[in-house]
């Protein structure tokens, strides 16, 4: 075998094509122009609804259709059957705006398998990748959309999940904005059309205080104004969603309520009637009595409306009463008066009752003072006897140290001091002397 090779500055030759081109050593894509990828198939996509001339992309059969990013799509219609030699290279796509415009961030994943997308693309890309039949790009928009759906994206995922028919993303969209609804702002909510509004206020797994509903309602209907109607109106206010409203809701409410005719109407659609209940007269009429709800939870749009204009005598005062009719205005005054005097009241009561506990506090006050005073005299008296004891005890240590001295100097004295006498004892029936 041969084992000795040429070096490497061995002259073999130089290349003899031209080298003046440098766009063909570029990576094959749909961008370059068609005279250099060799393109040999032509998209022309035109935004639906509009009048302008369709957009061409220049691409290519084999890498549409071919390789783990192909499109069955483009597969189809590249068959003998379909596609006739010498017929037209073209095809032609109608889609919404925001498809067009991520168009071409599809193409460029099926060329090179990178995918660009951004929360306002991803359903258009998730519906350009089902319709034209691309499954890798199906699963990446798929990986994309479950991580990027949250609460600050849920809105815009709604309004884009409608526009493509994209049922389970708009299905995942609601649920998720409907739990966390206190926590997307207002302004995006106001860019909802009317029937996506009504779907996530009116839908299941609504999580929101009825104070902070009724002020978005109240803002959203006032953005919408020229789209409400009685049924818009009825449909955004139940009793079971909103039981409560705040003073500021409740004045554009009325307004809304009057103006639609829907101020009395119960949850339900009915309307609730000022005169005396009539008893129900057959079965049928008892049973559903039976099924109705207790009034108190479900009281009219009016009464929730006057509770919170009532309850704040102040945000009455304040509130523009000429929109409103001069008889729905005189029962708003009549009752903010009825409940300001009964607050007054209260008040009062409350005032007597505060009064009776101070002067009750006062006399436990001087009660506790005068014990207080007692127990200091008697402090004083033991404190004064201990003293005259502690006194007397000085006093008898004194004479007995006086005694003491006394007696070792009694002791001391030689002239006191007696000669030893000798002692006697019988010990054993001797008489013996003892010294």
């Amino acid at each position: 075998p041969r084992t000795t090779r040429a070096s490497a500055e061995v002259d073999l030759g130089s290349f003899g094509g031209a080298s003046d081109n440098e766009e063909t050593a570029a990576p094959l894509t749909w961008r370059l122009s068609p005279t250099v990828s060799l393109s040999d198939w032509e998209i022309r996509v035109k935004r639906k609804g509009s009048s302008a001339k369709p957009k061409s992309y220049h691409c290519h059969r084999n890498i549409l259709g071919v390789g783990p990013r192909g499109c069955t799509y483009f597969v189809k219609l590249f068959k003998p059957q379909t596609f006739a030699e010498g017929g037209a290279a073209a095809s032609e796509l109608t889609l919404e705006d925001t498809a067009a415009a991520a168009f071409p961030a599809f193409l460029d994943y099926v060329y090179t398998g990178d995918l660009s997308i951004d929360t306002a693309s991803a359903v258009a890309l998730l519906d350009l990748s089902n319709y034209l039949r691309c499954q890798a790009a199906f699963a990446e928009v798929q990986d994309f959309l479950r991580g990027d759906l949250c609460a600050a994206t849920s809105v815009l995922y709604i309004k884009e999940a409608s526009k493509y028919a994209a049922d389970k993303v708009l299905t995942a969209a609601l649920k998720l904005c409907a739990g966390c609804f206190e926590e997307v702002s207002l302004a995006s909510l106001l860019t909802l059309p009317p029937d996506l509004f009504v779907g996530l206020v009116g839908g299941p797994g609504l999580k929101c205080a009825s104070k902070l509903l009724s002020d978005r309602v109240a803002a959203y209907l006032k953005a919408h104004r020229t789209e409400a109607s009685a049924d818009l109106v009825t449909a955004l206010t139940p009793c079971k969603l909103m039981p409560v409203v705040t003073p500021t809701a409740a004045m554009s409410l009325l307004e809304l309520g009057i103006e639609h005719g829907v101020l009395d109407v119960q949850d339900g659609g009915e309307a609730s009637g000022d005169g005396a209940t009539q008893p129900p007269a057959n079965k049928k009429q008892k049973a559903r009595a039976k099924r109705k709800p207790p009034a108190s939870k479900t009281k009219t749009l009016r009464a929730r409306c006057f509770e919170a204009l009532h309850s704040d005598f102040e945000a009455l005062r304040g509130s523009n009463l000429d929109a409103l009719p001069p008889d729905v205005t005189i029962a708003l005054l009549k009752g903010g008066l009825d409940s300001a005097t009964e607050a007054y009241r209260a008040k009062c009561d409350d005032l007597e009752t505060c009064e009776d506990d101070l002067e009750g506090a006062s006399s436990e006050a001087a009660d506790l003072k005068e014990d207080l005073s007692t127990k200091e005299r008697s402090h004083t008296s033991t404190q004064n006897l201990l003293r005259y004891e502690r006194a007397q005890h000085v006093q008898h240590a004194r004479s007995n140290e006086v005694l003491r001295q006394k007696h070792e100097a009694l002791q001391r004295d030689p002239r006191l001091q007696l000669p030893h006498q000798p002692l006697y004892a019988i010990r054993g029936g001797l008489f013996i002397q003892v010294w």
